[in-house]
């Protein structure tokens, strides 16, 4: 169920089913400079993914400690569970770099979407036990002001494994 709440550009929606809150949507344009930045970068990066068998491309960008953003695409592979999420690869790319924690992410898929479970844990583990990391959801469909649903890691994962 969507309610507006505040104007076209904002809206609340219900959250993932025992997340306990509603997902905030807004356009690209009314993020700030820092993430709106993040957003564009993960929606760049997403024309190179390699996604030839699903024509699935995502594009995902962190913001790392260093205050960085590190970028990374899905690649698919014929063997399929040698598939690699974009997620994974730019978290993949912040540690190349020896950073270890995320700051927020952003993920550009056509339609949105949010990341897999994998991915999830992935984010947790380099989120720092900071269960407020924001994750920005992009419906990248071509418009120059898409919009960008948000959600904490803690709402995408409130179960999240520790050892």
């Amino acid at each position: 169920m969507m309610v507006c709440a505040f104007s076209f550009a904002q809206c609340f929606i219900d959250g993932p089913p025992n997340s306990g809150g509603a997902m905030l949507k807004t356009q690209l344009h009314t993020q700030e400079p820092g993430v709106r930045q993040c957003c564009i970068r993960a929606m760049d990066i997403r024309r190179r993914a390699y996604a030839p068998y699903s024509k699935f491309s995502v594009g995902c960008a962190v913001r790392g400690a260093d205050g960085e953003i590190h970028v990374g695409v899905n690649v698919e592979n014929a063997a399929y569970p040698l598939c690699r999420c974009a997620e994974g690869n730019a978290v993949s790319g912040m540690v190349a770099q020896g950073v270890l924690q995320i700051e927020y992410l952003a993920i550009a898929l056509k339609g949105g979407g949010s990341p897999c479970g994998g991915c999830r844990q992935i984010i947790w583990e380099f989120s720092q036990g900071d269960k407020d990391v924001k994750v920005y959801m992009i419906d990248d469909n071509g418009s120059e002001n898409p919009w960008v649903s948000v959600m904490t890691i803690g709402e995408l994962l409130p179960e999240a494994f520790d050892l």
